[in-house]
């Protein structure tokens, strides 16, 4: 009778530990498949904000380079409606004064040169500006790629030692159930 019971209790306890091995394998693989989803995640997000980064940029040199050019479109237009001017204004003054006329026209042509190296002085350097931006948003992907590659691998690494540690220690716990079931048959001989 008492190896029976002794029996059964031994049968009890295989039954539990190989459960409660079970119940862990699965905790621990919920939690690696969290991991894995979570680094997933991180790297979704980073390359969403990459890439609206750019597109920032974008539009942004590209409205620069349209405000620049809209300028430069407006101050030759302002530099031709002066020269045109000047024109007029030498032909009414002919008559009067030729010397005159030549005068006023030379200096008008002076300020529609200056007006006209303004406007490319400033289409320029609106270029420039918009290279600027573009390289910036360009370095700043670059490096917000970097970064999400490097949290990934982390968070991978991560759970692929809790993995590790989950597997060792189910197999420490396996180990020490067989050698219980050993003592306990020893003793019963």
């Amino acid at each position: 009778m008492n190896k029976k019971l002794l029996t059964s209790l031994v049968l009890a306890g295989l039954v539990t530990i190989t459960a409660g091995c079970d119940d862990s394998s699965k905790k621990v693989d919920d939690s690696i498949d969290k991991a894995k989803e979570t680094a997933t995640q991180v790297t979704e997000t980073a390359q969403d904000k990459a890439n609206e980064l750019t597109e920032q940029a974008k539009d942004k040199a590209a409205d620069l380079k349209e405000d620049a050019s809209a300028k430069a479109d407006e101050l030759t237009k302002q530099a031709q409606e002066l020269k045109d001017k000047a024109e007029q204004k030498a032909a009414e003054l002919k008559d009067v004064s030729a010397a005159k006329a030549e005068e006023i026209k030379q200096s008008l042509e002076a300020e529609s040169n200056k007006l006209s190296e303004k406007a490319a002085e400033l289409k320029q350097d609106a270029s420039k500006t918009a290279d600027n931006l573009m390289q910036e948003a360009d370095n700043k992907i670059d490096q917000l790629k970097g970064d999400a590659s490097k949290t990934s691998d982390d968070v991978k690494q991560q759970a692929q030692e809790t993995e590790n540690k989950a597997i060792d220690k189910a197999d420490q716990l396996t180990d020490q159930a067989k050698q219980k079931i050993d003592d306990l048959k020893t003793e019963n001989k």
